[in-house]
């Protein structure tokens, strides 16, 4: 992947100040080193999901990609779209975590009517396992990756061809 440019990033330089603080922004919470919070793996599992959920095939390749790269076999990634709940592929803090990108990226946080707010419990069940640093970081990775799905899809950016993605 290295020397190769993504077309969304392609894209995103079109306006190039944006883009310069938006690529700063995107290289300080993918790398460890930087953050300091999260691990590859759940950083990993939680933008997949997040592509999942938003149906986002530009960034369901590439995060799958991701995946395979950080070790996630098959069976892993379909589970990640099934019910991950009952899965024993996932400790009980990356459960946690997956749950909160579903809460952020479905916008379950707000209340309607039949249906309460599903973020108090989903936040406790964050705390067990996460601080407080980690809880930002969580919600902060998966809201950029919902901008990243809808910039993507909403430009109906095309994938690269399958010669530059390898």
């Amino acid at each position: 992947m290295y020397g190769r440019v993504a077309n969304s990033i392609r894209v995103a330089a079109h306006a190039p100040r944006i883009a310069q603080v938006l690529f700063g922004f995107v290289v300080a919470y993918q790398r460890s080193k930087i953050s300091g919070y999260l691990t590859k793996r759940v950083k990993g599992l939680i933008t997949l999901k997040t592509s999942l959920l938003n149906g986002c095939n530009y960034w369901i390749s590439h995060k799958t990609t991701l995946g395979r790269g950080l070790g996630f076999s098959d069976e892993l990634l379909e589970a990640v779209n099934g019910d991950y709940l009952a899965s024993n592929l996932f400790s009980s803090e990356e459960k946690a975590a997956l749950r909160w990108a579903e809460i952020v990226t479905l916008k379950l946080y707000h209340s309607e009517p039949g249906r309460p707010s599903q973020s108090p419990e989903a936040m406790a069940e964050l705390k067990n396992y996460y601080t407080s640093e980690q809880i930002v970081e969580l919600t902060i990775v998966i809201g950029h990756n919902n901008f990243w799905n809808r910039f993507t899809d909403s430009l109906e950016i095309d994938m690269e061809s399958d010669e530059l993605q390898d």
